[in-house]
């Protein structure tokens, strides 16, 4: 038989053991967290705006018809005809059918009494019907042209022109180099300023760049109607996390 000493023996050992398992356990994280601090890269984080200008290729006009009637119906007719009036009128002066675009249509009850038009269906006196379409023109200098045409077609409301790019990805291109230049030239100044050099990029997001499209109110528009669409503004950001030495 194993004597009790041996025994008592072999646990003082076993507890001198599990104490230099459990103190290296603790040392571990210690050591772990200075070695990982050791590899982290000291950095600086600058945002970068850039913004070019570009002429405007098309716009789009949206017009609006409205009809009344003494039926939701007869309503419903009547602004189908006008607005195919004015679609058949777009597509002769050469204005594609896909490029004529409806918008919204909407048909609604007249009141006599506006007050008291709740649940007062004899208070009725008509029913008004409206039809939106939007149209693109594709050279912008026609936009004018088209005005006028849409005025003498018939009584059509004119309710806004915008004007934009119809592919604007080499601007947007040329946005996000402006901006990547930027947040390079402040991250170099602030570098320089705190005695370091900038040694690579750890990290770089971009927007894809957005077109700040400018909209002209046509109201009334008189005869020759003259329109100057000016200039568009093409916007892109980054942010860019560079590396620096220590």
């Amino acid at each position: 038989m194993i004597s009790d000493d041996i025994i008592h023996h072999v646990i003082m050992k076993l507890k001198t053991i599990l104490v230099l398992i459990l103190n290296l356990l603790l040392i571990a994280p210690v050591v772990n967290a200075q070695t990982t601090c050791d590899l982290c890269d000291s950095t600086l984080l600058v945002t970068g705006q850039g913004e070019v200008t570009a002429k405007p290729d098309q716009s789009t006009i949206v017009v609006q018809a409205t009809s009344r009637g003494k039926t939701a119906g007869e309503a419903v007719s009547t602004n189908a005809l006008q607005m195919q009036k004015l679609i058949n009128a777009l597509i002769a002066t050469g204005i594609l059918a896909s490029d004529i675009q409806t918008q919204n249509v909407s048909v609604f009850p007249v009141y006599k009494d506006k007050i008291n038009s709740q649940n007062a269906t004899n208070n009725i006196i008509a029913y008004e019907a409206t039809n939106s379409v939007i149209v693109i023109v594709k050279k912008v200098d026609d936009t004018g042209r088209i005005i006028d045409l849409i005025s003498s077609t018939g009584d059509y409301i004119i309710s806004g022109i915008n004007f934009s790019l119809e592919n604007d990805e080499n601007e947007k291109a040329d946005a996000l180099d402006e901006a990547v230049a930027d947040a390079r030239q402040k991250a170099e100044a602030i570098a320089s300023a705190a005695r370091t050099k900038i040694t690579g990029i750890k990290k770089i997001s971009a927007d894809s760049g957005y077109v700040s499209s400018k909209t002209f109110d046509a109201g009334a528009a008189p005869s020759s109607t003259p329109v100057q669409p000016g200039d568009l503004s093409v916007n892109a950001s980054v942010s860019i996390e560079y590396i620096i030495e220590k």
